[in-house]
């Protein structure tokens, strides 16, 4: 193999990974603007979803979405970091997926701080 044959092989990879990625964020922008949040997570089932009666809620003065991710540090100082499924207002809680596949469920009263780490389709604001 020579090393024109190398070099156009390795930018037929390059523009095959760019039209990829492109499709992708196409992709997301299309369910961003049809309201379809994507969590790709395999313990949250659709129930889980419909259970969270809020997808967007004020707390400590920010206003957090239904897939941003966040870090939480409760009054016990124990920390969790996921990605939010919803709130339920009856019972003063919000329900996490954590990046180990487990639901959490936290009391808005033991939630002593929520950092957001990255929110959903924050790269789409830009267009």
């Amino acid at each position: 193999m020579t090393i024109t044959n190398l070099q156009i092989l390795l930018i037929t990879f390059f523009v095959a990974s760019i039209i990829g990625y492109i499709c992708v964020v196409i992709k997301e922008k299309i369910n961003l603007k049809s309201n379809t949040i994507i969590i790709d997570k395999k313990s949250v089932t659709q129930d889980q979803i419909d259970e969270a009666e809020v997808k967007v809620f004020m707390l400590d003065g920010e206003e957090i979405k239904a897939g941003d991710e966040v870090k939480v540090t409760l009054s016990s100082n124990k920390r969790v970091e996921g990605i939010i499924i919803g709130a339920k207002m009856s019972k003063s809680e919000i329900v996490i997926v954590t990046h180990s596949d487990e639901i959490e469920k936290f009391k808005v009263d033991t939630i002593k701080r929520i950092k957001i780490i990255s929110k959903y389709g924050r790269f789409f604001k830009i267009f």
